[in-house]
């Protein structure tokens, strides 16, 4: 997965995939096998800039939502971070795609440092966890999603946009607008 997570498709990782390697970072042999990725990307150059790009990405995502041993792991190696304050490559169009890999080594070296604001941004991840959610085809196709429920299944807790009428808020709207038309 941190390898999926951090290829070199011009598109960011999915958040699923983010929160398996979250999640796989509370078994400690996979959080390593995960750290020796991130490290390996993090090396990478020239034309493999996104990987190094991607793998900041993710290591941004791990410090919000993964185990506390991932913090430890990358205050010790923040200098591997912080080198990357000079990173340099322009693509064919002659455009600095390093800019990019800069920027985003600077936010996580500021984070690293700041146990205040790390603090903040895990609270902030784990007050929104479960907050936003989305619907896949598969969910679709295994019956998760009921699209007469509204979408709302036992998953979810119940008909939680349901009322007694049997009527979701969305059905209730159109009445409405229908009645002003």
């Amino acid at each position: 997965k941190t390898r999926e997570c951090t290829n070199s498709d011009p598109w960011g990782a999915h958040g699923k995939d983010l929160a398996v390697l979250a999640r796989a970072t509370h078994r400690r042999e996979e959080m390593y096998l995960i750290m020796k990725t991130l490290w390996q990307r993090l090396e990478e150059r020239e034309e493999k800039w996104r990987h190094c790009y991607k793998a900041l990405n993710v290591i941004e995502y791990l410090i919000a939502h993964g185990h506390e041993s991932i913090l430890k792991e990358l205050k010790r190696n923040v200098r591997t971070i912080e080198y990357l304050d000079s990173f340099a490559f322009k693509d064919a169009a002659g455009r600095d795609q390093g800019v990019n890999v800069r920027r985003r080594a600077a936010v996580l070296v500021a984070l690293l440092r700041d146990d205040q604001k790390i603090a903040e941004v895990r609270t902030r991840a784990e007050r929104n966890r479960g907050k936003y959610g989305g619907i896949s085809a598969e969910d679709v196709r295994s019956g998760q999603y009921r699209a007469e429920d509204g979408g709302a299944n036992d998953r979810f807790g119940g008909s939680w946009n349901r009322d007694g009428d049997g009527r979701g808020e969305r059905d209730r709207a159109r009445e409405s607008d229908r009645r002003l038309e």
